[in-house]
């Protein structure tokens, strides 16, 4: 019962949010998208969660399930940022286009 009211919970909230409004009206291009790309010197590999297209533009999106506070919403974004970039750069070396946003 514990874990169906926090899927309730969860559920609720990413319905009712902006985000879901706007991936309800964009060109899904792909969704858990595997890659492996050069980074580095390295050879960086994951799974991006979501691709679209909005207006001709390219867009990714990453699923996020930490609970965080309005107030700590940059510094948890800066801690994603390398994956972003890895991310955005793994889709422009595929496609030959830049990414919007993520």
């Amino acid at each position: 019962l514990k874990v169906a009211n926090e899927l309730k919970e969860i559920f609720g909230a990413f319905f009712s949010s902006a985000a879901y409004r706007e991936l309800a009206s964009v060109q899904i291009l792909g969704r858990e998208i595997p890659f492996l790309t050069p980074w580095n010197g390295q050879v960086m590999e994951g799974v991006i969660d979501l691709l679209y297209e909005r207006d001709g533009q390219l867009y990714l999106a990453d699923y996020k399930t930490d609970r965080i506070e309005k107030s700590d919403l940059e510094k948890s974004a800066e801690i994603y940022r390398h994956q972003i970039q890895i991310y955005a750069e793994a889709v422009r070396r595929a496609l030959k286009r830049d990414i919007a946003g993520f």
